[in-house]
C-alpha cells in the first residue's frame, strides 16, 4: 500500500523547524516526507541530516511598515508559489504542514491548489502574519496557547506541541561529555537557533563576576560575539547540534534564553529553571507573559538589564534550589508535550 506524502515547510530560523522535525520522527514509518525550505537557511543541514528530502524555494517577508523591500519580496513570494507548484503538482501530496514561516506562505497556497490538505501549527501566543495569511487554505490549525483558539475560530484546536527526543542523558555523563565539573553551577546561555547579540554583550560585560562562581555554556550564534576569556569555565559554541544541546540541557542548572517557542518548549520538556529575556518589540513578549503569570520563569525585559544585573539574577537563582525546582515544574506543567498534534495529523490523513 502506498504511503501518504506529507510535505513539511518552514525555515529562516529554527523555531518553525524543530516541532515539525519532531512530528516527522514520531510518524516516520507511516508516511513519505518532503521539506520545502529556504535556499540558504540554517535549517537545511539539520533537515537533510534527519534523512528528509529537501527542496529550497524563494520567499519574502512582508514588513508591516513602509519599506521598498516589500515590493521585491512580493515578487519572491510569487516566485516561491510557482516553484512550490512545480515541485508538488506531480507528487500529489496528501498533507501540507507548516508551523508558521515566511517561506511557507507561497507553498501552502500551492499545496492547496495541488489538492493537499493543509495543517497549520501556531506556536507563538501572538498570531504570526504568515499563519494568518495561510489560514484561509488551512483545514485545521493546531495551537499551543489557549488564547490562540479565539484567533483562528472553528478551525483551531489546542494540542500542545512536540519536541525532538534525543534521550535524557544524566547530568554526570553530560558533564563528562562537555568537559564540565558537576560540582560547580553550570549556566547555559543561548539566544535561540541563531543566537542573540544583545545577550552575548551582556554576558561579556558581566563575565568577570560570573567567572568566579559558575561554569558557562554559551551558544553565541554563528559569527556572533563571544566572551573574550581564556577561562576553562567558559565554553563557547557558535551553534550546537541537537544531540549536543540535549547534553547541555542535562548538564545545566539554570538557563538564560530568549522567549522563542522552540527554546521555551525545550526548557519545558527538561523542566529547566530559566531567566527569560524576550526579544524587544516582538511576539516573544506575548510568549513570556503567560510564563510570568504562571511563575514558570524569571521574565525580565531587556531594557531593564545590563551585564551586572544579569549576573545578579543568575547568582540569586543558582543559590535558591527550591525556586529553581518550582520554576521548572511550573514550566513543564504549563507547556506539557502530548500527542494531540499527532492525533490531528492522523485525522487529516484518513
Amino acid at each position: 500500500m502506498k504511503k501518504p506524502l506529507i510535505v513539511l515547510s518552514g525555515g529562516g530560523t529554527l523555531g518553525s523547524v524543530m516541532p515539525l522535525l519532531a512530528v516527522a520522527e514520531t510518524l516516520r514509518s507511516e508516511a513519505d516526507w518532503l521539506w520545502l525550505g529556504s535556499h540558504h537557511g540554517v535549517e537545511r543541514a539539520i533537515i537533510e541530516s534527519a534523512g528528509i528530502a529537501y527542496i529550497g524555494i524563494s520567499g519574502g517577508k512582508w514588513r508591516r511598515y513602509g519599506d521598498w523591500r516589500n515590493l521585491r519580496d512580493l515578487f519572491l513570494i510569487a516566485l516561491g508559489f510557482f516553484q512550490s507548484w512545480y515541485h508538488l503538482a506531480g507528487r500529489h501530496p496528501d498533507l501540507f504542514i507548516s508551523a508558521g514561516s515566511y517561506i511557507s506562505l507561497p507553498s501552502a497556497w500551492a499545496a492547496k491548489l495541488c489538492g493537499s490538505r493543509v495543517l497549520l501549527h501556531q506556536l507563538d501566543a501572538r498570531p504570526g502574519l504568515a499563519n494568518v495569511l495561510m489560514a484561509p487554505v488551512a483545514d485545521k490549525i493546531t495551537v499551543v496557547w489557549s488564547k490562540s483558539l479565539a484567533d483562528y475560530g472553528r478551525k483551531a484546536v489546542k494540542t500542545g506541541s512536540l519536541v525532538r527526543d534525543f534521550g535524557h542523558p544524566d547530568k554526570l555523563s553530560a558533564c563528562h561529555h562537555l568537559q564540565l565539573s558537576p560540582d560547580r553551577p553550570i549556566i547555559l546561555v543561548m539566544g535561540g537557533g541563531t543566537g542573540a547579540a544583545d545577550i552575548n554583550s551582556m554576558l561579556a560585560e558581566g563575565w568577570p563576576d560570573l567567572d568566579k562562581c559558575c561554569q558557562v555554556i554559551h551558544i553565541t550564534g554563528r559569527g556572533k560575539q563571544a566572551v573574550d576569556a581564556e577561562s576553562s569555565d567558559y565554553h563557547r559554541y557558535g551553534l550546537m547540534e541537537p544531540p549536543v544541546l540535549a547534553m547541555a540541557y542535562a548538564a545545566s542548572d539554570v538557563v538564560v534564553s530568549r522567549a522563542g517557542m522552540g527554546s521555551i518548549l525545550d526548557l519545558a520538556a527538561w523542566a529547566k529553571p530559566a531567566i527569560i529575556i524576550p526579544l524587544p518589540h516582538s511576539h516573544q513578549i506575548d510568549n513570556a507573559t503567560p510564563i510570568l503569570s504562571a511563575n514558570a520563569g524569571v521574565v525580565v525585559e531587556q531594557s531593564a538589564l545590563d551585564g551586572k544585573l544579569l549576573v545578579a539574577l543568575i547568582k540569586d537563582l543558582v543559590a535558591d534550589e527550591t525556586k529553581c525546582k518550582k520554576l521548572g515544574t511550573n514550566l513543564k506543567r504549563l507547556l506539557a508535550s502530548d500527542n494531540g498534534l499527532v492525533d490531528e495529523i492522523k485525522k487529516l490523513l484518513v
